[in-house]
């Protein structure tokens, strides 16, 4: 759960609180869920926005400062992470199974009202957004709020399998319509932000002479599942730099290593 340390501009008809009356002003907010243990969060672009100041609410009423990693506004996902460790994390499902008909329901955290749970059908797969976004977006007629964008959509095992990102209200075509990203593609643009953090990490130990030459990332639960593997293993190797020892060793991009040596 988000917010944007900005104040809120006063409402219509109403005089702008003195300073010294608003020492916490809420911006914006939006739901999101933590998707490893260590701190990983997913959300929606749009909650995050150009925000500088985000906290993250757990349930358990803890309130953690967030580093904002990614903000993808092409697929509408933001990547977040918090410095806390054995956090409860959501299970990913398959989202490439998500078929019309299908019952689902999504969690959220409407400003002052508490957790919410709503329900409803998945309507289309593959759909296209009106603004014309190409990203496979499946449609639900679950009623979703703007505070409860950004949350989880599961399916009826109660896993992951989408992010309810985008709400039209202000059309009768639209209205109580919601577009949910498919979570394979959000994991990996995770996958990629994590990819580049390694990248910078790599080019770091490279300047002190100490580089490999190759670019991998732990294969966990959610990676796994986005990647079609049959288990979460091993490193899945994101880059090999041309002449370095990972090279010549054969080690090539795609390549899953579960072991060393003999």
């Amino acid at each position: 759960f988000f917010r944007r340390g900005a104040p809120l501009p006063p409402a219509q008809g109403a005089q702008a609180p003195a300073p010294e009356m608003s020492p916490r002003a809420i911006a914006g907010g939006g739901s999101g869920f933590i998707v490893s243990a260590d701190g990983g969060i997913l959300t929606s672009a749009h909650i995050v926005g150009d925000a500088t100041d985000v906290t993250v609410r757990l349930a358990d009423r803890r309130e953690l400062k967030a580093t904002v990693l990614a903000v993808d506004p092409q697929s509408d996902v933001a990547v977040l992470h918090v410095d806390a460790t054995k956090l409860p994390v959501v299970r990913i499902g398959d989202s490439s199974r998500v078929r019309a008909g299908e019952p689902v329901m999504t969690m959220g955290a409407p400003e002052g009202s508490g957790n919410t749970v709503t329900a409803g059908i998945v309507s289309a797969t593959a759909h296209a957004l009106p603004d014309g976004s190409a990203f496979p977006f499946f449609q639900t007629d679950i009623a979703v709020n703007p505070d409860n964008s950004g949350g989880p959509v599961f399916n009826r095992a109660g896993d992951v399998i989408g992010i309810a990102v985008q709400v039209y209200t202000d059309a009768d075509r639209y209205a109580s319509t919601t577009f949910a990203i498919p979570i394979a593609l959000a994991l990996k643009v995770r996958a990629q932000v994590q990819a580049q953090m390694r990248a910078g990490a790599q080019a770091q130990r490279a300047s002190s002479g100490n580089a490999l030459g190759v670019d991998v990332q732990d294969v966990g639960v959610g990676l796994a599942a986005a990647f079609g593997l049959p288990r979460p293993a091993g490193a899945l190797v994101n880059g090999v730099d041309p002449g370095s020892p990972a090279a010549a060793a054969g080690v090539r991009p795609g390549d899953v290593i579960v072991k060393f040596g003999d």
